[in-house]
């Protein structure tokens, strides 16, 4: 499929915009399998729009407003996008290796199955979102807010958990294989399963990890 040119965007851009005010006018951004590789989206809103399948390399989303936009599929490897607005995203099977998802909020987004290896994502909102089976190895997830996230089945080796916050998440049958969970903030999560070799624990995880491991032995 040929590039779609940055003034095809444009337009895409401002009928949605009329759409989101008022949904009889303009029309709601499809942009499912579009090759966008390294556009400008900064600060744009495309809330509740379809990016599914989509190529999006390199993407500048910095600031953008994507509430409830469906990335499902989407081809995101090294996409940018700082502080944006990801609430209610669905990222499921998404390749976001190597994105910077610095400060974003990813409240209640869902990325079940997403590549997020050697991703940025300190300080980002992960409160109720859906991480299971997800990879993110060799991540930075450096004071991340993951309370009632689900972690469940996912690879997280060497990643970066430096006082990220764990209440009630659920962090069973997750690897976290030489991760750093310095400390990392937790309480009353489920650790069934999990694996913590060689990683990184201090305060209350590494007392539970220890007391789990005293228990099986």
């Amino acid at each position: 499929m040929a590039k779609m040119t940055q003034t095809e965007l444009d337009e895409k851009l401002k009928q949605h915009g009329l759409w989101l005010k008022n949904k009889n006018t303009g029309s709601q951004a499809d942009l499912e399998g579009e090759n966008l590789d390294g556009m400008d989206f900064e600060g744009v809103c495309l809330r509740d729009a379809s990016l599914e399948r989509a190529s999006l390399e390199r993407v500048n989303f910095n600031g953008a407003d994507l509430e409830g936009a469906n990335f499902k599929g989407a081809n995101l490897v090294g996409v940018s996008m700082i502080n944006a607005n990801l609430r209610h995203a669905d990222f499921q099977m998404a390749d976001l290796e190597s994105a910077n998802l610095e400060g974003a909020d990813l409240k209640c987004a869902d990325l079940w199955r997403a590549n997020l290896d050697k991703a940025n994502l300190s300080r980002t909102n992960l409160t109720r979102t859906n991480l299971a089976f997800s990879a993110l190895s060799d991540s930075n997830v450096k004071d991340a807010n993951l309370t009632t996230a689900s972690l469940s089945g996912s690879n997280l080796r060497d990643a970066d958990f430096t006082r990220a916050k764990f209440i009630y998440s659920n962090l069973s049958r997750a690897d976290f294989t030489r991760a750093n969970m310095q400390d990392a903030e937790v309480l009353e999560v489920d650790l069934t399963g999990a694996i913590f070799t060689d990683a990184k624990l201090s305060g209350n995880l590494e007392r539970l990890v220890t007391g789990s491991t005293q228990n099986a032995a």
